[in-house]
C-alpha cells in the first residue's frame, strides 16, 4: 500500500516549514486568516472548485424546478376551472331550491287566503267538518263530530281553554285517561234503541287521534267498523258528537266504541278527559249548517237541543276537601259562584276587543301628547334661534356702523393732513 503522507498545514507568509503532525497546538490566527483568504481567492476564480460546485448545484436545481414551474400554470388553470364549475353548480342548486320554496310558499298562501279571510270576518267560525255515514245492518250514523275553539287574543284563548278543560273535567260522568305512547285506548258503550250516545273529548296538550267504531259480534269473534274514522285533534278544541241507532234497526242495542289513538306518538303520553252520556231520544239526522258563521256557543246550544240559545245552569263547585289540592287539574279559583251565570265566549271576546280598543286609544292619546310636547319644544327652540339670529344681526350692524364712522374720521384726518 502506498504510504499516507501527512497533511501539511499552511505555511506563514515567509514560506516557513510546516508544523509537526504530532503537535496538538491550535492553529494561530494568522493561519486561519490565511485559510480564509485562500478560500476567497478560490471563489473569485471562474474555474475554481467552489465555482464549479456552485454551477453544479445551480444546474441540478434548475433541472428539478423547471418541470414543476412549467406544470404550475396548467395545474393552476385546471384547479381554477374545477373550482369555478363547483361554484356554478352550487349556485344553480341554491337558486333551484329557492325557486321551489318560493313556489310552494306562494301556493300555500293562495290556498289559505279563503280560510284567513273567513277567520278575519268571524274569529269564532267552526273549524270542524260535518260527516254522515250508514254503517252496519240497521244502524245509521246520525250526526257528526264537531270541533269548537273560543278565544281572540292569547290571554283570552288560554283562559277559555282552561275553563273549557275544567268544565269538561267537572262534568257528569267525565273520566280522565292517560294514553301511553304507542298505544290505543277503546272505551265501549252499549246504546239501546231509542237512546243516543253523546260524547265530549278534549286533550290537555299536543294532540290525540279520535274516532268512533261499531263493534258487531260475529262467528269467531267481533269485528269493528268505522262510524267516524280516526283523525287527529289538537288541544285547543273540544270534540263533540252524537250517535244513535236507526229507528227501523233489527237489533235492540249496539256496541259503540270510542277510540283514543296515541299509537303514532313514540315517546309522549297524552292526558285526555272523556265524557260519554247515554241520553233519551235519537239524534237529529244532520246538524243545522245555516248557523256555520254563528258564534261557537250558539252553535253548541243548537247542537245540544237548547232553545233560544239558553245555556244550562252554571256549574257550581263547592270548595271542599276534594278540591283543596288533591286534584292538580282543578283550579278552585276559577269555580263559578252559585247563581252567577257564566259569560259566553262571544261576550268575553267582545269585552277583550273593547279593552284592547281602550288600550290602543290610550296609547294613541299618549303618543299624541308626546308629539305635541315635542312640537312645542321645537317651537321654543326655533324662537330662541330666531332671537339669537336677530341679536347677532344687530351686533353686526352696530359693528359696521362703527367701522363706517372710523373710516369717515380717517378720511377727514387725511384731508386735513393733505391741506
Amino acid at each position: 500500500m502506498p504510504e499516507m503522507k501527512p497533511v501539511e498545514k499552511f505555511s506563514d507568509a515567509d514560506g516557513g516549514e510546516a508544523a509537526d503532525d504530532d503537535s496538538n497546538e491550535a492553529p494561530s490566527e494568522e493561519t486561519v486568516q490565511e485559510a480564509l483568504e485562500f478560500l476567497e481567492k478560490q471563489e473569485d476564480q471562474p474555474t475554481g472548485p467552489m465555482s464549479r460546485l456552485r454551477a453544479v448545484v445551480d444546474n441540478v436545481t434548475t433541472a428539478v424546478q423547471r418541470p414543476i414551474l412549467e406544470a404550475m400554470p396548467e395545474s393552476s388553470a385546471l384547479y381554477l376551472d374545477e373550482a369555478q364549475a363547483k361554484w356554478e353548480q352550487t349556485r344553480d342548486a341554491a337558486l333551484g331550491s329557492w325557486s321551489t320554496v318560493k313556489e310552494q310558499t306562494s301556493t300555500a298562501l293562495e290556498a289559505s287566503n279563503s280560510y284567513v279571510q273567513r277567520l278575519r270576518e268571524n274569529p269564532s267560525i267552526e273549524v270542524g267538518r260535518l260527516r254522515t255515514a250508514t254503517i252496519g245492518k240497521g244502524c245509521t250514523a246520525i250526526t257528526a263530530s264537531k270541533t269548537s275553539q273560543a278565544g281572540q287574543s292569547t290571554e283570552l284563548a288560554e283562559l277559555a281553554e282552561h275553563q273549557a278543560w275544567l268544565e269538561l273535567v267537572r262534568g257528569k260522568k267525565s273520566i280522565e285517561l292517560t294514553i301511553p305512547a304507542r298505544t290505543c285506548h277503546s272505551q265501549p258503550y252499549i246504546v239501546g234503541r231509542g237512546k243516543r250516545l253523546q260524547w265530549k273529548i278534549r286533550v290537555q296538550s299536543l294532540d290525540i287521534g279520535f274516532g268512533v267504531r261499531l263493534r258487531v259480534q260475529a262467528d269467531g269473534g267481533a269485528t269493528e267498523t268505522d262510524i267516524f274514522t280516526v283523525e287527529k285533534y289538537g288541544n285547543g278544541v273540544t270534540v263533540i258528537g252524537e250517535w244513535s241507532m236507526s229507528p227501523d234497526a233489527e237489533e235492540t242495542s249496539a256496541n259503540v266504541v270510542l277510540v283514543l289513538d296515541n299509537s303514532y306518538s313514540i315517546f309522549r303520553s297524552k292526558f285526555v278527559v272523556l265524557q260519554g252520556l247515554i241520553l233519551d231520544g235519537i239524534a237529529p239526522e244532520v246538524l243545522d249548517t245555516n248557523t256555520i258563521a254563528a258564534p261557537v256557543h250558539m252553535k253548541i246550544d243548537s247542537f245540544l237541543g237548547l232553545q233560544d240559545g239558553l245555556r244550562p245552569p252554571p256549574l257550581v263547585v263547592e270548595q271542599d276537601e276534594t278540591l283543596s289540592g288533591s286534584d292538580p287539574m282543578v283550579d278552585v279559583s276559577l269555580a263559578t259562584p252559585k247563581g252567577t251565570p257564566s259569560p259566553s265566549p262571544q261576550k268575553n271576546a267582545e269585552r277583550s276587543l273593547a279593552e284592547n280598543a281602550l288600550v290602543e286609544a290610550e296609547a294613541a292619546a299618549e303618543k299624541a301628547r308626546l308629539e305635541a310636547e315635542a312640537a312645542e319644544k321645537a317651537s321654543l327652540e326655533a324662537e330662541a334661534a330666531a332671537e339669537k339670529a336677530r341679536l347677532e344681526a344687530e351686533a353686526a350692524a352696530e359693528k359696521a356702523r362703527l367701522e363706517v364712522e372710523e373710516a369717515e374720521e380717517a378720511n377727514l384726518e387725511a384731508e386735513e393732513a393733505a391741506e
